[in-house]
């Protein structure tokens, strides 16, 4: 795969980018476009362990996180997220795509929506928005 032309701009401290999809392939994706950055990445595939993470963990610079998951969707993983009261950037990130969906998650919190399958230089532009 080719290098896309976007980078991301980080300190010299890693940030940490959680990404909540169940599909293999998008993590692996997500991960490889990443691994050239100062990025720690932590993927988990389904909702009720995120929500466990969220909830334990305090350290994460942007989540990214697929609207449909076998056990708990997106929505209640935002809503929870939300609940703890600290500001993180949230993308969501899904295949679920129609005319009203953008709407509905930027409307629910999403600070930002992207389709898949994912425009690589998008998603880099994206996270860059929120990774400074």
């Amino acid at each position: 795969m080719d290098k896309p032309r976007e980078q991301i701009n980080t300190n010299s401290k890693a940030k940490c980018i959680l990404v909540i999809d169940d599909d293999n392939t998008s993590c692996l994706l997500i991960r490889e476009i990443l691994e050239d950055f100062n990025v720690k990445i932590i993927t988990i595939k389904s909702g009720k362990k995120a929500i466990e993470y969220i909830e334990k963990v305090k350290e994460m610079d942007l989540v990214i996180i697929d609207i449909r998951l076998p056990d708990i969707n997106g929505f209640e993983i935002l809503k929870r997220l939300k609940a703890t009261s600290r500001f993180v950037p949230v993308i969501a990130l899904t295949a679920l795509v129609n005319k009203q969906i953008k709407e509905i998650c930027l409307n629910a919190g999403f600070n930002e929506f992207i389709e898949k399958p994912t425009d690589i230089d998008l998603l880099l532009s994206v996270i860059n928005k929120y990774i400074i």
